[in-house]
């Protein structure tokens, strides 16, 4: 009987599941647009909500906005456009509008339906850049007669000018969990810490600017190497800073890249340009090496992702991905669910397996060898199911993708199943998870 129970097992697992493509880690979801044509990512908490802006209209008039692949919320303005540049895990958002005040630009703050103008270091301009669980906002703001930029840290409704310098032009990008600031002073990226200025460097570049910090303070962004990109501009390559030394982490081969923003686990996320200079694509830099997204994803549906800023403590990825017809929009790249539902023949299998045990212990019950407590029974059923488990892990890693959590398979593209069946699965999954 046990022989047969494995070659049903082989038989109905093999011919009938498609083998998931190991290098197809994300799928893509379409965050939309406010009824115009294009949208832009520009960062994404832990939530998986997506907050940017996009156009209205064909005017071109554009909303900062939050959405999560199922709505999207248009923010409002403080008169005229506005865009969002960062946000927490409540929902709380930070960027730049025009207000209705006949000020240029200013940082704004959104909490719970309402949007703030966070004024200025003593100018008439600012703009919000970061923000972190603890609603302090981070940007840059003009002091006095507009003479100075500086950064600031906005906490408790009060606006800190964090420049320790006289004069330059400097800017604070992003803020972690514990204060540290990241930014950019007299051309040099730095980390603000309790008062203290650190100054990152810039290896062997001319100038450097930091656009991202993780709560373990590791930073991303560019260094500078000179002039010589499009239109004479400075060649930027993306840099990652860890355990007090910057690393520059190259291009996809092209000329330059550009680091936006950083995980916990050391992921980072920016855009490259491919070899050749042929195309700009967006990439993810873990492990030492660079990616193209675009080949982590299955069937992107003529979507191509030119550019990802963000990416959150669960590997979720904010982009901005473009589509011939339907301009660019913002995107959030997913993780492929790497302990898919079963097939109705993996279903199929478990109910066979249940018979046998049950056929058994009905053979053997006058015999004493089937008789069960029924502490033994729960020991026995949580027996066959880590049997079963362990049977599955054992198939060969040509013939499965394995789950990095668990090593056990990965069964995506087997049959679907019917919804209540599903349901019924993911009920029993919980019920007799060992």
């Amino acid at each position: 009987m046990k022989a047969i129970l494995i070659a049903i097992l082989a038989w109905f697992i093999f011919p009938n599941c498609a083998i998931a493509d190991p290098d197809v880690k994300y799928f893509i979801t379409k965050i939309g647009t406010l009824g115009g044509r294009s949208s832009t990512a520009y960062a994404i908490n832990n939530m998986g909500q997506v907050a940017g802006s996009s156009t209205l209209d064909v005017y071109g008039n554009t909303h900062a906005f939050v959405g999560d692949g199922v709505s999207i919320l248009d923010l409002g303005t403080l008169g005229g456009w506005s865009s969002a540049s960062g946000i927490n895990d409540l929902g709380e958002v930070v960027g730049t509008a025009v207000p209705s005040t006949g000020a240029p630009y200013s940082a704004f703050f959104y909490k719970a339906g309402a949007i703030t103008d966070l004024g200025a270091l003593g100018g008439t301009a600012s703009v919000g850049m970061g923000i972190n669980n603890k609603s302090q906002v981070v940007g840059n703001a003009y002091t006095s007669e507009n003479r100075e930029r500086h950064p600031f840290l906005y906490s408790a409704k009060t606006m800190a000018d964090l420049n320790p310098l006289p004069g330059g032009q400097s800017t604070a990008a992003a803020i972690n969990i514990i204060g540290q600031v990241a930014g950019s002073i007299n051309n040099n990226a730095f980390i603000y810490s309790d008062g203290v200025m650190t100054d990152l460097g810039k290896l062997d570049g001319l100038f450097s600017q930091a656009a991202g910090i993780n709560d373990i303070g590791e930073v991303v962004g560019n260094i500078y190497y000179g002039r010589g990109g499009f239109n004479d501009s400075w060649v930027p390559h993306a840099f990652f800073y860890f355990a007090g030394s910057m690393v520059d982490i190259g291009t996809l081969g092209g000329r330059a890249s550009n680091a936006n923003g950083l995980n916990n686990l050391g992921q980072v996320v920016g855009n490259a340009f491919t070899l050749g200079d042929a195309a700009q694509a967006g990439f993810l830099y873990e492990k030492s090496l660079m990616i193209d997204l675009n080949t982590l994803i299955g069937d992107a549906k003529g979507w191509y992702i030119n550019d990802a800023v963000d990416i959150n403590e669960h590997g979720q990825i904010a982009a901005t991905a473009c589509k011939a017809g339907f301009g660019c929009q913002a995107v959030r790249l997913d993780l492929i669910n790497q302990i898919p539902e079963p097939g109705s023949n993996v279903l199929l299998l478990i109910g066979l397996t249940a018979a046998f045990f049950t056929w058994y212990n009905q053979e053997h019950r006058h015999s004493g060898i089937g008789m069960m407590t029924s502490e033994s029974v729960h020991t026995a059923r949580a027996a066959e199911i880590h049997g079963l488990r362990r049977l599955l892990c054992k198939m060969p890693l040509s013939a499965r993708q394995a789950d990095s959590r668990t090593g056990c398979l990965d069964l995506t593209g087997c049959q679907p199943l019917l919804g209540s069946t599903r349901r019924l699965w993911k009920k029993k999954q919980l019920e007799n998870a060992v």
